[in-house]
């Protein structure tokens, strides 16, 4: 079977992987200390936890961070106007609807490659030679969506904590999750790095956030709190007026910060 878009080691590299790994696991960890398993239910050591009881209010869901916007084709969609879409959106991949708007598959730029590739090189053995039986432009004009589209697709429910979607995104080495609803029909995108970014950006955004604060204003270091939720940064307390004009400007300048809260007191 042909793989939903797997990571690439150029660009991902062992460590980004490693430490994706790492915040999942240990994610799954603080769900199993904060949660109550109903009896008859296991958890998984080694996996996602598989039932809960409660869900914390600061746990984040999928739906919490999850695009909205997400592209998607039809199965009957041409391969000419597929390979647009992906290279218009610089999507990588899409999913795949029925015509009552149900996720029925992925199709992405590595299943078009294939068709492509194949056609650039001399005989090829096995399964692949039956794409020599017809030159690309006339069996561009025959595969669809449906045809090329790795099935059934890997989605994820917008109530899914964070920490399942990522087990789910680990374990398959996707970039991106549909999101569907309980009845399949595609509700928004869910990608890795926003994965990531919310099992530990909040806490590594924290401590550069407190260490811009110790470098603009030495003074308000214990004065002032920060809290970051999903990129989302409050600033609570008091410091002198210049201080926190700089402060402020610093940090809205920095990568991973989405919208900076301003509660401090100037003194």
């Amino acid at each position: 079977m042909k793989e939903q878009e797997k990571s690439s080691a150029d660009r991902q590299g062992p460590g980004s992987l490693l430490r994706y790994v790492g915040a999942v696991a240990e994610a799954a960890a603080r769900r199993r200390q904060v949660r109550s398993v109903p009896k008859g239910a296991a958890a998984d050591a080694d996996g996602p936890p598989a039932s809960r009881a409660e869900t914390p209010a600061d746990v984040l869901l999928v739906r919490d961070i999850m695009d909205t916007l997400a592209p998607s084709v039809r199965g009957t969609t041409p391969f000419t106007e597929v390979a647009r879409a992906l290279s218009r959106g610089h999507a990588g991949s899409l999913p795949v609807l029925d015509a009552e708007d149900q996720v029925i598959g992925v199709v992405s730029e590595a299943d078009l490659l294939v068709r492509a590739a194949v056609e650039g090189t001399g005989p090829l053995p096995g399964a692949l030679a039956r794409y020599r039986e017809v030159p690309l432009s006339d069996e561009a004009r025959k595969e669809t969506a449906e045809r090329l589209m790795t099935a059934p697709a890997i989605t994820v429910q917008p109530g899914a904590t964070v920490a399942e979607a990522a087990w789910l995104a680990c374990l398959s080495r996707l970039k991106r999750l549909p999101v569907v609803d309980q009845e399949g029909h595609l509700v928004g995108t869910v990608l890795r790095h926003a994965l990531l970014e919310a099992l530990v950006g909040d806490d590594g955004l924290r401590a550069e956030i407190e260490a811009v604060v110790r470098s603009t204003a030495p003074e308000a270091a214990d004065t002032v709190q920060v809290s970051v939720h999903a990129g989302n940064v409050t600033l609570t307390g008091s410091a002198g007026a210049a201080d926190v004009a700089a402060m402020l400007a610093g940090i809205r300048e920095m990568d991973g910060v989405r919208e900076v809260t301003d509660r401090l007191i100037a003194v």
